[in-house]
């Protein structure tokens, strides 16, 4: 429990004259199953996501608020992703 990552990432682009991207995270497990995610870039200003895993399915959403050159944007979405690895044991938890 408590487990803080600290990531950052530098994007240059030479085809397109100073063009650099930055972005700054930070993944902290709350507990085994949840994580909870902060970031920010310079095209994304504030993100934010929870990753929650439970028995092979992982439930992950994120939101984010992107400011552009002529408005602002609030974008979210939820993904599922299931380990398919991990068939046998859902056909026991499914069955009455």
């Amino acid at each position: 429990m408590g487990e803080l990552k600290l990531n950052s990432n530098l994007n240059y682009f030479p085809s397109q004259k100073d063009k650099v991207n930055y972005s700054f995270g930070v993944d902290f497990n709350l507990v085994d199953n949840i994580k909870f995610i902060l970031g920010h870039s310079k095209k994304i200003k504030y993100s934010a996501g929870i990753i929650f895993n439970f028995q092979g399915i992982t439930i992950e959403y994120g939101a984010g608020y992107q400011k552009l050159e002529t408005f602002n944007m609030f974008h979210h979405g939820v993904d599922l992703v299931f380990n398919l690895n991990m068939a046998n044991k859902w056909q026991k938890l499914l069955k009455p």
